[in-house]
């Protein structure tokens, strides 16, 4: 993973930032999403905040180190 993204310059990272994720139907779409993702080899990160502020900042900050482009979607 490291050289293709060395060679293409993207880093095949994707986080998601959720505030909950115990319900049936948002575990569903995570799956999905991770099996998709996983499938064409990108690595893939799910948190949840649980309505901390501090904890989102955190999370927030952890994917940007990671080379992650910053994008809302509220």
């Amino acid at each position: 993973m490291l050289a293709r993204s060395l060679r293409v310059q993207r880093n095949f990272t994707i986080g998601v930032i959720l505030q909950e994720i115990g319900d049936a139907y948002g575990s569903v779409v995570v799956g999905g999403i991770e099996e998709f993702l996983s499938e064409r080899d990108f690595f893939f990160l799910t948190v949840a905040h649980r309505h901390d502020k501090k904890l989102l900042q955190t999370y927030s900050d952890l994917l940007i180190s990671r080379g992650v482009r910053r994008v809302h979607n509220r």
